[in-house]
């Protein structure tokens, strides 16, 4: 089982995985897409947020 350890601003890190808190209105906008841009070809050039956790009247998202 992997660590939890509680940081500085409310962040959390798992293991070797910070995750930042983020209130529900003030979520990134590519929040919940997988492709967040695409060029002309259809392909995906910009990623969203795929992966993400609620705790405590927070969503966290991990950092790059």
């Amino acid at each position: 089982m992997k660590t939890i350890k509680f940081l500085k601003d409310n962040r959390i890190q798992i293991g070797k995985r910070v995750f930042r808190p983020y209130c529900i209105s003030d979520l990134p906008t590519n929040f919940s897409c997988i492709g967040f841009e695409r060029d002309d070809n259809g392909d995906i050039t910009r990623y969203g947020v795929a992966e993400w956790f609620g705790y405590k009247g927070f969503t966290y998202i991990p950092e790059n």
